[in-house]
C-alpha cells in the first residue's frame, strides 16, 4: 500500500487536512497522527486541467454555483477575524473539482457539513496557533524550509513540482503550512510533558484493566547454556556435562552470568548478560518451550539451579527477584509505559480541547451559516 503519486505521508496529510477532505470534526493535531493510504488496485480517471471546470461549457456545474447557497463571509472571531467563502474555495476547490470530474454528486447537505467541517479546521488551525504564540511559539520558515528541502533532494526535482501541481499549491503557500504544523507540533510537545502522571493514576487504571483476571507470579531468571552440537555423542555430551557443574560451581561462589558469557563463546543466553527479565512459568525458553521447568521456577532467590539438560543442551538457571502477586496485580516496565502513555494523551486532548473552548469564548466565535 503506497500514497498515490508516491508523496510522503506527511505532505499528503498536509494537504488532506488543509483541504478540508478529511472529517475534521476533532483538532488538526490528531489528524496529523492519523495514517493515510490509497488503495492502488482504484485508479482514477484521467484528469482534465482545472480551470476547464470553471468554464461556462463545462459539462459540470462551477464551484461558485455550487456553494451559491453560502454567505460571504462563514464566520468571524476576534477583532475583525474572518473566514470567507473566497478562502474556501481556494483551500478547497481542487479537491471539489477533483470530485466533480469523477462523477461525484454533491446534495447541498453534504456540502453544508463539508463546508462545517473545513471552517471548523481553520478555526481549530487559528486558536492553536493563537495559544501557541502567547506561549512564545511563533512559526520558523528556517524549519519548513529546512523540511521542504530534504523533501526536494529525497523526490528529486522533477517529481517535486509534480507534488506541487498535483496538490495545486505553490512552494510559499506549502512552506507556510508546513511551518504551522511545526509550530503547533513544539507546543503540543511542550503540553503533553508538562502533564504528570503520577504512580496512583498508573495503578488506577491498571487494577480497573485487571479486574476479573487472576495475579501470576513472575520470576527474575538469569540463563546460560551450552549447546550440544551433536546430540548422539555421548562422549561429548559428558565433557559438557562436566564442564557446566564446573560452571555452577563458579555461579554459586559469585561469579557474574554476564562475565561468564563474555568470556566463552560457548555458553549462550536469549537475553543480555544472561538476564532474560521477568518471566511467568509457562514463558519459553530456550530448549524449553512449554515454560520454565518448575525445579527452576520455584528456586529461592539468588539461589542456582544444577545442571538441567534439555533437547537443545546444557543449562544453569537463577532466580534473582520475583514478583509475587497481591491484590493489586503486577505492573512490569513495559506495562507502566504503556499507561502512562494512554493516560497522558487522553489529558493532553482535554487539556487542549478545554483550551480551544475558552479561546472559542473569548473571540467570540460565530458561525453564520
Amino acid at each position: 500500500m503506497k500514497l498515490r503519486h508516491n508523496l510522503p505521508i506527511s505532505i499528503a496529510k498536509l494537504h488532506l487536512i488543509d483541504r478540508g477532505l478529511l472529517p475534521l470534526a476533532g483538532f488538526l493535531i490528531l489528524f496529523w497522527s492519523t495514517s493515510v493510504v490509497a488503495d492502488e488496485s482504484v485508479q482514477p480517471p484521467p484528469l482534465q486541467p482545472f480551470d476547464d471546470i470553471n468554464k461556462p461549457t463545462a459539462q459540470v456545474v462551477s464551484l461558485e454555483d455550487l456553494l451559491s447557497f453560502l454567505p460571504d463571509i462563514l464566520a468571524t472571531y476576534g477583532h475583525n477575524s474572518t473566514v470567507t467563502k473566497t478562502q474556501l474555495l481556494a483551500e478547497m476547490g481542487t479537491g471539489l473539482k477533483l470530485a466533480m470530474q469523477q462523477g461525484r454528486k454533491f446534495s447541498e447537505t453534504e456540502l453544508r457539513s463539508v463546508v462545517r467541517h473545513l471552517v471548523d479546521a481553520y478555526i481549530n488551525l487559528a486558536s492553536m496557533l493563537d495559544m501557541a504564540k502567547r506561549d512564545g511559539f511563533t512559526p520558523s520558515p528556517q524549519a519548513a524550509d529546512k523540511e521542504l528541502e530534504t523533501l526536494r533532494t529525497q523526490l528529486g526535482e522533477e517529481k517535486f513540482k509534480e507534488m506541487l501541481l498535483m496538490q495545486d499549491l505553490s512552494v510559499e503557500s506549502l512552506s507556510a503550512r508546513v511551518s504551522q504544523r511545526i509550530t503547533i507540533e513544539s507546543w503540543i510537545d511542550r503540553l503533553r510533558k508538562s502533564i504528570i502522571v503520577t504512580p496512583s493514576d498508573i495503578k488506577s487504571v491498571f487494577q480497573s484493566s485487571q479486574q476479573g483476571k487472576t495475579p501470576v507470579t513472575q520470576a527474575r531468571i538469569s540463563h546460560v547454556f551450552a549447546r550440544v552440537a551433536d546430540p548422539s555423542n555421548f562422549a561429548e555430551k559428558a565433557k559438557l556435562f562436566v564442564n557446566m557443574n564446573s560452571v555452577r560451581n563458579g555461579l554459586v561462589d559469585g561469579e557474574r552470568f554476564a562475565d561468564l558469557i563474555g568470556a566463552n563463546s560457548d555458553f549462550e543466553s536469549n537475553g543480555p548478560a544472561g538476564d532474560l527479565g521477568f518471566l511467568s512459568q509457562n514463558t519459553p525458553v530456550p530448549g524449553f518451550t512449554d515454560g520454565i521447568p518448575d525445579e527452576v521456577f520455584s528456586l529461592p532467590v539468588d539461589e542456582v539451579s544444577g545442571v538441567i539438560e534439555s533437547p537443545v543442551g546444557f543449562h544453569i538457571f537463577k532466580v534473582t527477584d520475583r514478583k509475587i502477586p497481591t491484590e493489586e496485580g503486577i505492573i512490569d516496565d513495559k506495562t507502566r509505559i504503556k499507561i502512562e502513555t494512554s493516560i497522558r494523551q487522553k489529558s493532553l486532548h482535554t487539556l487542549v480541547k478545554s483550551m480551544h473552548e475558552s479561546w472559542k469564548n473569548e473571540n467570540n466565535l460565530r458561525i453564520l451559516f
